[in-house]
């Protein structure tokens, strides 16, 4: 391992972090405010509007953690054993329905998973060019322009 890898993971792993932190803020902030709609709802308050929550929203988070636990763990495994990452969950498709199924009052959580998306991705593709041109590589889903 190369101090140049070295460097570069740890960009990756500050980028993560941050991108988790984010997300973990947006995602709480989305809930209360729901939860403020809806106490608002019942007490026939409902003239100030608030953010509407979905199952599906929800799921498409949920959908979207398992991927990149998934994809975490195997750039995890690939570090561990020097190897190109194999194949990756397809993020891309899952940040994007999230982005369409969340109100355009969801507060940051379309922002807060591009920027998890794009965390994980960085990740992969500085792996996979140290060890190797691996399955691994995700510069195809990036968002177009990118």
């Amino acid at each position: 391992m190369t101090a140049e890898f070295g460097q570069a993971l740890t960009s990756a792993a500050h980028q993560l972090a941050q991108a988790a932190l984010t997300l973990d803020a947006a995602v709480a902030l989305h809930h209360r405010l729901v939860r403020a709609a809806r106490q608002r709802q019942a007490a026939d308050q409902a003239a100030i509007p608030g953010p509407e929550d979905s199952p599906d929203v929800q799921s498409g988070l949920d959908r979207l953690a398992d991927g990149a636990a998934e994809a975490t763990g195997e750039l995890a495994e690939a570090l561990q054993w020097l190897r190109p990452p194999g194949p990756l969950p397809r993020l891309r498709q899952l940040q994007a329905d999230i982005a369409s199924m969340a109100s355009p009052d969801a507060f940051g959580l379309q922002e807060a998973t591009d920027s998890l998306v794009d965390a994980v991705n960085t990740a992969a593709d500085v792996t996979s060019a140290h060890l190797g041109a691996g399955t691994g590589k995700v510069t195809d889903l990036r968002r177009p322009g990118r």
